[in-house]
Formats: C-alpha cells, sequence, structure tokens
C-alpha cells in the first residue's frame, strides 16, 4: 500500500453523529456481536469440556495460564488499536513503527515468561503451569504479529471481514481441542486449541488488510507511540488485573483446586458481561475517536451506544445470576454446584461492566489516557485489598466483597466522563434504567419458577429463561418507543417480497 493510500485510511472529518456513522457503527457492532457470541459459544464449549474432563488442579492451572496469557496480549499490543484508531493520517514508516514495538514488546514477554515459568509453578503449587506456559509464548507471539493488522482493518470499520475470519480461527480450534480430548491429551489439547485459534487469526489478519512492513524504524514515532501506549498497556494491565488479581489471590492462599472452582463461576459471568461489552467498547472507540471534537454529536453517540448496550448485558448477567445455582450444574456437571452458587452476587455486575468498558473507550477518545490509568491502579488495589481480607472467609465472601468495591468505583468513573465531554448523571440513568426495570420483573419471575419446579436439565431450564425473556422484551418494547419502531421497521422489510 502506497503512502497515499495510507494517508487515505486516516480518520474521516467528522460530521456529528450522522446516518452514515451510525450505519457504520450499527453495522459493525452487529458484526461484532455475531462474532463474537459464536465465537464465545465455541470458546464456552471448550471450556465445558474442560470442566468435564480435566481435574480440578489440571482446570485451576489452565486459569493461571489465562491471566499470564491476557497480561501478555495487552503487553503486546503496545496500545496499536488506541493509536491507529485516534491518528489522523498514518504514513508508512509510523505504521512500520507501530508493528515492530509490537513485535519487540510481544517478545520480550515471552522471554520473561519462560524464566520465570519454574518459579511461577513453585509459588502457586500448580501442576504442568512450566511446560504449558512455554508453549503458549507461540500464541502470543502469534498474536503480536497480527495486532497492527488487526487495528487497521478495524479502523476502517471492516468489523464483518474480521468476525468471519475469527469465526473460522474459533471453529478449527475447536475441532483441535476436541480431538485432543479424544485423542487423551488432557490439558495439552487446550494448549494446542489455543496456538491454532492465534496463528489462524494472525494469518486472516494479514490477509485481511493489503499492507507489509518493512524494515522500517522511526525512533522519534516510537518514542512518541511508547509514551502513548505505555498509558494504554498500564490501565489494560490494571484493568485486568482488577479482574484476575482474584484469581491470583485465591490459587496462592486456597489452591488451584478452588480457584478452579471460582473460575467456573466466574467464565459463565465473562460469556454474559465483559465479553458482550468489548464488542460495543471496540465499534464505540472508533466511533468516539472521529466525534472527539463534537462534543453534542459526542454525547448523542455515547447516550446511545451505552443504552443499547446495556439493553443486552443486564439482563444476560442478571438472567445468569438467578438461574446459576441451577444452570451451572446442569452445564458443568453436579461437581460444580458451589460454582453454580456464586453466580447470584455476580449479577449485580451488570452496570459495572458496563459503565467501565465505555468510560476507558471515552477517556482514549478524547486524551485522558492517564485519568483512566488512575482509575484503574485504584480499581485494582482496591480489588487486591478486599481480596486478601475476603480469601479467608470463603469464595462466596470473595465475589460479594469484588461487587461491593466495583460499585464504589461508578461515581469516580461518571465523574470523569462527565469533566471531559460533559456526559453527567443524568445520561447514565437514561441509558440504564429501562433494562434495569426489565431485569428486575424478568429476574422475580425466573427466580420464583426456578424455586417452585426446581428443573435439573438443561431444556426445562432453557424453557425457564425463555419465559423471563420474554417478559424482558414484552417490558422493553412497552417502555421505549424507538424500540417499537425498530421492531416494526424490522417486521416490515421482512414481509416485502
Amino acid at each position: 500500500m502506497t503512502a497515499r493510500g495510507l494517508d487515505e485510511a486516516g480518520a474521516e472529518p467528522s460530521t456529528g453523529y450522522d446516518a452514515t456513522l451510525r450505519k457504520k457503527t450499527r453495522r459493525s457492532i452487529i458484526w461484532l456481536i455475531g462474532e463474537t457470541l459464536l465465537e464465545q459459544s465455541f470458546s464456552f464449549l471448550i471450556f465445558i469440556l474442560m470442566a468435564r474432563t480435566l481435574p480440578k488442579a489440571e482446570l485451576g492451572t489452565f486459569a493461571i495460564i489465562f491471566v499470564v496469557m491476557d497480561m501478555g496480549r495487552a503487553v503486546a499490543s503496545a496500545g496499536v488499536f488506541q493509536r491507529i484508531a485516534r491518528a489522523q493520517s498514518l504514513s508508512p514508516t509510523q505504521l512500520d513503527t507501530i508493528f515492530w514495538i509490537n513485535v519487540i514488546t510481544g517478545g520480550l514477554y515471552c522471554l520473561a515468561m519462560l524464566l520465570f515459568a519454574h518459579y511461577a509453578q513453585a509459588f502457586f503449587q500448580a501442576p504442568l503451569l512450566e511446560p504449558v506456559i512455554g508453549w503458549m509464548t507461540i500464541a502470543l507471539m502469534a498474536a503480536a504479529l497480527g495486532n497492527t493488522h488487526l487495528a487497521l482493518k478495524l479502523r476502517q470499520f471492516g468489523h464483518r471481514t474480521l468476525a468471519i475470519r475469527a469465526l473460522i480461527a474459533g471453529i478449527l480450534g475447536a475441532i483441535v481441542a476436541v480431538g485432543g480430548v479424544f485423542a487423551g491429551y488432557g490439558i495439552w489439547a487446550f494448549v494446542m486449541q489455543r496456538i491454532t485459534r492465534e496463528v489462524v487469526v494472525t494469518v486472516f489478519a494479514w490477509r485481511s488488510y493489503d499492507w507489509r512492513p518493512r524494515f522500517r524504524f522511526d525512533v522519534a514515532d516510537a518514542k512518541a507511540d511508547i509514551r502513548f501506549g505505555k498509558d494504554i498497556v498500564w490501565t489494560q494491565l490494571v484493568s485486568y488485573l482488577t479482574l484476575r488479581s482474584q484469581d491470583l489471590i485465591i490459587a496462592r492462599f486456597m489452591g488451584p483446586v478452588l480457584l478452579s472452582t471460582y473460575r467456573v463461576a466466574w467464565r459463565s459471568a465473562e460469556l454474559f458481561g465483559p465479553q458482550l461489552v468489548s464488542t460495543f467498547s471496540i465499534v464505540s472507540l472508533q466511533t468516539f475517536s472521529r466525534l472527539q471534537d463534537d462534543g453534542p454529536a459526542l454525547r448523542t453517540a455515547y447516550r446511545s451506544l451505552l443504552r443499547n448496550c446495556a439493553l443486552l448485558t443486564v439482563p444476560a448477567l442478571v438472567g445468569y445470576g438467578v438461574s446459576g445455582p441451577w444452570l451451572v450444574p446442569a452445564l458443568f456437571g453436579p461437581q460444580w454446584r458451589d460454582a453454580g452458587m456464586i453466580a447470584l452476587p455476580l449479577s449485580l455486575l451488570a452496570i459495572p461492566f458496563t459503565m467501565t468498558y465505555f468510560f476507558q473507550s471515552i477517556l482514549t477518545a478524547r486524551g485522558h489516557v492517564r485519568w483512566q490509568r488512575h482509575v484503574a491502579v485504584a480499581d485494582m488495589l482496591s480489588t487486591v485489598l478486599v481480596t486478601l481480607v475476603a480469601v479467608r472467609f470463603g469464595l462466596m465472601w470473595v465475589a460479594v466483597s469484588y461487587v461491593i468495591r466495583a460499585y464504589l468505583i461508578i461515581p469516580i468513573e461518571i465523574r470523569l466522563i462527565r469533566k471531559v465531554s460533559g456526559i453527567g448523571y443524568r445520561d447514565h440513568f437514561w441509558a440504564f434504567w429501562p433494562s434495569l426495570l426489565a431485569a428486575s420483573a424478568m429476574a422475580a419471575a425466573v427466580y420464583g419458577w426456578l424455586v417452585q419446579f426446581q428443573p435439573t436439565n438443561l431444556v426445562e431450564i432453557g424453557a425457564v429463561c425463555a419465559g423471563g425473556a420474554l417478559i424482558y422484551a414484552l417490558i422493553v418494547l412497552a417502555v421505549l418507543p424507538d424500540q417499537r419502531e425498530r421492531l416494526r421497521a424490522l417486521i416490515a422489510a421482512r414481509s416485502q417480497p
């Protein structure tokens, strides 16, 4: 791709949150949600397979691996997605510099993983941790090689192409995992699955965007990228550790077996919470970046996207929490009944999860990454503190302490959002009240039915949840005229020959 072509790939001038940008945003969200739901469904099925086939100690070991790997992905990305999204134009040399920064940081992190794997295995007393970490560096380096191409495609709202190819990668990874389990490879089947998926995603990313890096490196650009990227990476690491520091503390003080119980409860919550919210967050960053200098349009886009996200995430997490004591044992097996009880407090995280991701997107778009970092540090430190206190009382109190702490952070986030954009408490209430009202009625009905009928299989539990979803949808349509209009338009479009 020529230098001129790269400049033309820059962010479009802001014309407000107009019909064109709305259409791009809507289509990107739809494709990304579809890809995320399908990909996460495959990933979730693999996790169910792990929970049903691996000893609890090995599942706990893999939970520790996930922490190490995802931290490495944040380091290897070095803020590339945010850097490319915000740039008005990109020269070939700038892109080459960004690419090689990613490769170098990814390589350094992999080297650190190899050097400290032995000590980590001894510290957590987790079986097979050292050799698994060694092989997982392949997956991490594959991700580092594809980050720049992914970011360039996302910059063009190319979510449809990436969604389809990520889905294919997920399917291939799932095939490898299932084949490995039936071949008797145990935990190594899932190591192979992760490597396969990352390699395929990177190959597809290179094929989807016609740009190839060259051996060029501009020191001045590198310094600017590192200054911007270090705040992003630090924030992502700290935000991630806010979630995963509990895993590490539980592994250290309670052991991999109890960690596996906590991870099963959280894995289901993540499917309905962060994984769903992150799809909106990825697209919203592109949209907010284009509107970063247009305050009224930015406020309109923020309110609209936050409400639409909440309409999905709030009922999903609330429904999971209410049905968890029945749903988790039915999915993973009766040995995970304790994990199902932990789902109840986790359902209250719907608002904090949704808020945090949008908070990060809008502060990044407005260039206030340092504020984002400060809040993330406070978030992580408070999580570590309450977990160290709660871990002596059991897993349920660890979950409850995390929920309480998450709500205490929300006023700080809203205050900073209002400071950079003028978006305040009323805007957030406007975004959340329909989903909270409908989800509360849904939760009462679902819990009552579950207590009365005591279902034990997925078909019966699914029927109860479907009834709750219908109640939720009817209430949303009753209180939101715009949703009724969208439904009418969809029905009319479907009815046309």
